[in-house]
């Protein structure tokens, strides 16, 4: 079911009108996306009040969200507007400063991320490329090389599909799936490539713990990040993976499958050091649910269930410097919207926050 679910969220479409309203100095910046993918925008929620200001700025229906160096860049996915980058100023009420392509004039090449070193060099993988793209967002013509990738999977397109800037170096993961199936069924191994960022070169390979990384680097110390990895959809054998940030080695499983009972879904860590992972389960007709858990990454134990929405719903978690997790909740239009909890697992938001469209699928909550 989770490869259906990929596939799903993997389907973009095009925004449409958005109304400018004031954003907040302090804000979780939400993406949304209408129930049938088609369209989106960018929200906003205002840290010190939690007052939303819905839909400030159109985004595409399947779009990644991501803050650097003060700005928020809009990676938007396959479809009719996929394949390019938008560059938001939120000095400026998020207004869209400027737009460029980073795919293919014949095919889609689905760009996943983006990864800034510095406001004149940002890396973007692309899932359906060989080549890791390097582009300046303040050129005008932005794209300044490619870091070859193609040697780091049989097929010759290892499937890169996150990235994270540690020092001098990035860690991009690598899904390495089954290109020519439609659910996208994972080859083994995946893996964590180092690219030196000063000199755009692959310097070492590291193979994950299990197949097929899929959530992306979460921090969790100044030395450590962990990254999901899925293994077989459907199956319990993945996990969260630890990375080592000074080498991009993988350390082993800090929690795995079988403790979560289910697919590894999105992973945040409190400042506090609280973990909590949204679970991905299915019974055998394929009816979904995505509860959020408690876990502890000393122990590798998962702990009590905080919520359970009996349906997929939960897309994204995210915590903030305030000792707060915050939940995108993609129910049907009208009752989704993004839950605020206290790092202790309380409820501060008494129903989620409305932000217009439903949240949408990846990157959905960031910080400025």
């Amino acid at each position: 079911m989770k490869r259906i679910l990929l596939l799903t969220c993997l389907t973009a479409g095009c925004g449409g009108g958005a109304e400018n309203r004031a954003a907040p100095l302090h804000s979780a910046v939400v993406l949304t996306a209408s129930s049938d993918a088609l369209s989106g925008a960018i929200s906003l929620i205002d840290l010190d009040t939690l007052e939303p200001v819905p839909q400030i700025e159109d985004a595409s229906g399947d779009a990644v969200g991501r803050v650097w160096l003060g700005k928020y860049y809009v990676v938007n996915r396959v479809g009719n507007e996929g394949d390019n980058i938008r560059v938001h100023d939120p000095q400026n009420n998020y207004a869209l400063v400027r737009e460029f392509s980073v795919g293919s004039k014949t095919e889609a090449t689905n760009a996943q991320d983006i990864c800034c070193v510095s406001a004149n060099k940002c890396y973007v993988p692309r899932f359906s490329a060989p080549d890791l793209l390097v582009v300046d967002p303040e050129a005008d013509e932005p794209l300044v090389g490619t870091v070859d990738l193609a040697d780091l999977a049989d097929d010759g397109l290892p499937n890169p599909n996150a990235c994270h800037v540690a020092g001098d170096k990035l860690l991009v993961s690598l899904a390495n799936v089954d290109d020519s199936d439609p659910f996208l069924t994972a080859l083994e191994p995946g893996s964590v490539a180092v690219i030196d960022t000063t000199t755009d070169e692959v310097t070492t390979v590291y193979d994950t713990t299990v197949h097929n990384p899929f959530t992306g680097f979460v921090p969790e110390t100044e030395s450590t990040a962990l990254v999901g990895e899925v293994g077989s959809w459907g199956a319990l054998d993945g996990g969260f993976d630890r990375i080592d940030l000074d080498t991009g080695e993988p350390q082993g499983m800090a929690v795995t499958e079988k403790a979560l009972g289910g697919d590894v879904g999105r992973l945040a860590i409190c400042s506090t050091g609280e973990a909590y992972a949204i679970v991905q389960t299915c019974d055998v007709d394929f009816n979904c649910s995505t509860p959020l858990v408690r876990l502890d990454l000393g122990t590798g134990e998962v702990g009590k269930t905080i919520f359970d929405p009996g349906e997929y719903a939960l897309t994204w978690i995210a915590a903030d410097d305030r000792g707060r997790l915050w939940v995108a909740d993609r129910r049907s239009e009208g009752q989704s919207g993004v839950w605020v909890y206290d790092c202790d697992g309380t409820r501060i938001t008494e129903e989620p926050i409305d932000v217009g469209l439903p949240p949408a699928f990846e990157g959905v909550i960031q910080f400025l």
